[in-house]
């Protein structure tokens, strides 16, 4: 275990590493790359900002706070046994989930680097409930490329089977290759549900708004 924590360190350092010099070079991202546009209207984001997203998703407080609760069920379960319930197994708990999302994210990075994927969920804003629906699901395994045009979501499907498989290096359960492929099919589902929060809670926050402002 503390040869896996000393190597999330060490990625822990060369990501900074990466992202202050990647980020050194950007100018910052205008609002409107941030909505959904047609192909002819597209913005693409350099590789600093796709970067940026990267560390989003790994240092941004709702992950760290997920990253928080979730070890926090595993201490009061002991689980995995092997950690412990003290200050120190609470430490390795952590260390293993903040790690597995700096995998998770540093293997999506490398591979949109290579093939110029767009890590932003455009929504549809509009339309009928099943076809945005239908549309936000979909969005997980499809995403725009730097030129507008559509493309499979390789850095997803890669660096979601691909971390368990790196995760098993520092966790002390039984592990086999079925276990790392339904770990990998459960990350595209919850995927798939994060894109369909950022399609729809929009419209929730405006109905709730209006229903809010009507009461006395």
């Amino acid at each position: 275990m503390r040869a896996a924590v000393t190597t999330v360190g060490l990625m822990f350092v060369l990501t900074l590493g990466s992202a202050t010099a990647l980020l050194a070079q950007d100018e910052p991202i205008a609002p409107s790359q941030l909505v959904s546009a047609p192909a002819a209207e597209y913005q693409p984001l350099s590789l600093g900002k796709k970067y940026s997203d990267s560390l989003t998703q790994i240092f941004g407080f709702p992950q760290l706070a997920v990253i928080t609760v979730r070890t926090t069920i595993d201490q009061r379960r002991d689980r995995p046994v092997a950690w412990g319930t003290g200050p120190e197994g609470f430490a390795h708990r952590f260390a293993a989930r903040f790690g597995k999302g700096l995998v998770h994210e540093n293997v999506a990075f490398g591979v949109r680097a290579l093939d110029h994927e767009d890590p932003r969920y455009f929504p549809a804003a509009h339309g009928r409930f099943l076809k945005r629906l239908g549309y936000a699901a979909t969005g997980t395994v499809r995403v725009r490329k730097d030129d507008g045009t559509m493309m499979p979501a390789y850095s997803r499907f890669i660096s979601d089977y691909a971390t368990p498989f790196a995760e098993r290096h520092w966790r002390p359960e039984p592990f086999t290759a079925r276990m790392g492929l339904k770990a990998g099919t459960i990350s595209l589902g919850i995927g798939a549900l994060v894109n369909v929060g950022q399609e729809f809670w929009p419209d929730a926050k405006r109905k709730l708004a209006r229903r809010f402002h009507r009461e006395p």
